[in-house]
């Protein structure tokens, strides 16, 4: 009996060296979240707080993924919804990938929840995978050709591939998308007052300055050419959407670039048009883009520095 209880106790200090081996996050949890067993890697914080949905507490997985679900994150809502669905056996399995944001990097993660039988319980098993190369590859993000030379923002083949993927990720969810396109005025200006060189760093300070404050897992930022921003918002509404336009907006007005001679550049402004719409069978991802182009164009007829949001039609 001695010897059968050292050989459990050898083969279970075995299997969790083993567990903390592996790369992918692993966790146990019972019917009500709490968890059981989890690996090195699950315990490893690598992921900035307010950007995991997923992420555990000390004792509950499933608290934490309602408490991310109850403060409106759409990714949480539906990974609560398919783990429930698991723990109520409703489901054999529930698997999701999801985008989170990490040192101002897009990453992608498959979230998996499967059911064992263990020890006379339910038990259940979650796994948390990175796929970003796969994800990377099947957008084209890694392929540095799809880039803006000067900025590296990802370029119109990159939106438009990253704009299908997200309508398709908010119709499943049941959310609304939001799609602004910045058009930058008084670049010729600052180029001709004050050089290439000049109105080039006013694009990398402004490239900068979108992407940080479109930063949030389902935001997308991209330079459709010189002068013109892309930004797709996942999950967002047109409220939310305009206030991010808007702030952008403000960002870039008050930023003082300097010339090589230490002289500040005349500061440039952004045109903004914005389409906020329910993801539904209807919308195209060359619908709602070509939409928000042709009504940019009504947008500067106004005057330079104008928003306005426009109403989606299939």
């Amino acid at each position: 009996m001695e010897r059968r209880e050292q050989m459990v106790e050898i083969s279970q200090a075995f299997l969790v060296a083993t567990l903390d081996r592996l790369s992918d996050k692993i966790a146990v949890i019972d019917a009500a979240g709490h968890i059981l067993f989890s690996n090195r890697a699950w315990k490893h914080e690598d992921v900035e707080p307010k950007n995991r949905p997923n992420v555990a507490d000390a004792n509950n997985y499933l608290n934490a993924v309602e408490a991310a679900a109850f403060r409106g994150d759409a990714w949480a809502i539906s990974a609560f919804t398919g783990i429930n669905n698991v723990i109520s056996r409703s489901s054999p399995y529930f698997s999701m990938e999801y985008p989170i944001y990490i040192s101002g990097r897009h990453f992608w993660f498959q979230l998996d929840i499967r059911a064992i039988d263990f020890g006379g319980g339910d038990c259940f098993v979650i796994t948390q995978k990175d796929v970003t190369p796969g994800m990377q590859a099947k957008l084209g993000l890694a392929d540095q050709s799809n880039r803006h030379p000067l900025t590296g923002a990802p370029d119109r083949n990159l939106v438009d591939l990253f704009l299908a993927s997200e309508i398709q990720r908010c119709r499943r969810l049941n959310t609304s998308i939001s799609l602004a396109l910045f058009q930058v005025e008084q670049y010729k200006e600052v180029r001709n007052t004050f050089g290439v060189l000049a109105a080039d760093e006013c694009l990398l300070a402004i490239y900068r300055s979108i992407t940080q404050l479109a930063r949030r897992p389902s935001d997308f930022v991209g330079q459709v050419d010189q002068q013109l921003f892309a930004v797709v918002l996942g999950n967002t509404e047109a409220s939310t959407a305009k206030k991010i336009a808007c702030t952008i907006q403000g960002q870039t007005a008050a930023l003082v670039v300097h010339d090589f001679d230490g002289h500040d550049t005349t500061p440039m402004c952004l045109s903004c048009s914005i389409i906020s719409v329910a993801a539904d069978d209807t919308v195209l991802s060359k619908t709602l883009y070509d939409q928000v182009e042709r009504h940019l164009v009504t947008v500067r007829a106004q005057g330079a520095g104008r928003l306005i949001m426009n109403d989606y039609s299939a």
